[in-house]
């Protein structure tokens, strides 16, 4: 290599790492417009460094099983268990700060299948058209058409309680809503200029759609997954409530609530601090999913 292409290498070299720091600069300016974005980061983002670091950090490792302490059960919060302890003596502060790793990765889970099954479908749908379009989008009507929830519930009771089966029956009714958005923008690429000069060039319809469409839909799926890892892990509750999900001794927060019910009109502490923590990591997901919102519609900027 002469010196020529050595400088020219060196140079497109710190061409892209200037247009990198531009974009994250250009990023954390967005952010900094939609505090409520960083507030649900820094929500999401603690919750999520507790449920992975939980078994170091609680107090009570032990109690995140099926141990038993009769003698302290239902105690009200004070200074040796902060949140209080459930009906077998456990504390309440180390399941919540444990469960976080159930309800984040489930939800997660969700989101990913979900995605990963309907982002290609409404790829295809929206470049291809007619007859595979009318089939696709008849199959995602479907879908739609049925409650969610309902739907999950009717899967998870097919497939079995549990954490892994709730996640799996909450992602089949969900795929669709991935299907509809991308192939909306789907439609407006598959005209454009690029995709034109791709196709005479001789591009196939399967280069296109993973190197032309694709790419251009990330943003969108970012923004609707980030929204839907709220209402996946409300689902996730839900099914764990009424005994589809997670089972005992699970630290699961649906589960916890559930289990509690019984004592709420006594021993409020035992379903208020799990369901405080559906309510502030959802409402972090939904601060995070609104920020992106802005900050990717072309429109509002």
């Amino acid at each position: 290599m002469n010196t020529g292409e050595i400088n020219k290498a060196t140079e497109d070299r710190s061409g892209k790492r200037r247009a990198t720091s531009n974009g994250l600069m250009k990023s954390w300016l967005a952010l900094r417009e939609h505090p409520l974005t960083i507030v649900g980061l820094a929500i999401v983002s603690a919750f999520a460094v507790v449920g992975i670091l939980a078994p170091l950090v609680i107090p009570y490792p032990e109690d995140i099983g099926s141990s038993v302490h009769l003698e302290q059960s239902l105690q009200q919060p004070n200074q040796e268990h902060p949140f209080g302890t459930d009906d077998m003596g456990r504390d309440i502060l180390s399941r919540v700060a444990y469960g976080g790793r159930f309800s984040l990765s489930a939800g997660l889970l969700v989101v990913l299948l979900s995605s990963i099954l309907g982002t290609p479908l409404g790829a295809i749908a929206g470049y291809y058209g007619g007859k595979i379009d009318t089939a696709i989008m008849g199959i995602a009507d479907l879908f739609m058409g049925t409650p969610h929830l309902v739907l999950a519930l009717a899967i998870a009771a097919v497939l079995g309680p549990s954490h892994t089966n709730a996640a799996i029956a909450l992602s089949i009714p969900w795929w669709p809503t991935y299907t509809r958005l991308v192939r909306g923008q789907a439609l407006v690429i598959r005209s454009s200029g690029f995709v034109e000069a791709a196709k005479s060039m001789g591009a196939s319809g399967k280069y296109i759609i993973f190197r032309h469409i694709l790419p251009n839909c990330v943003q969108l799926i970012i923004t609707q997954s980030t929204l839907q890892m709220g209402s996946a892990i409300l689902g996730i509750a839900s099914l764990g409530f009424i005994g589809m999900g997670a089972q005992p001794p699970t630290p699961e927060w649906g589960l916890m609530v559930s289990l509690g019910r019984a004592y709420v009109t006594s021993y409020w502490w035992y379903v208020t601090f799990p369901g405080l923590a559906i309510f502030i990591v959802v409402m972090g997901f939904n601060f995070i999913g609104d920020g992106l919102r802005d900050i990717f519609d072309l429109k509002l900027r």
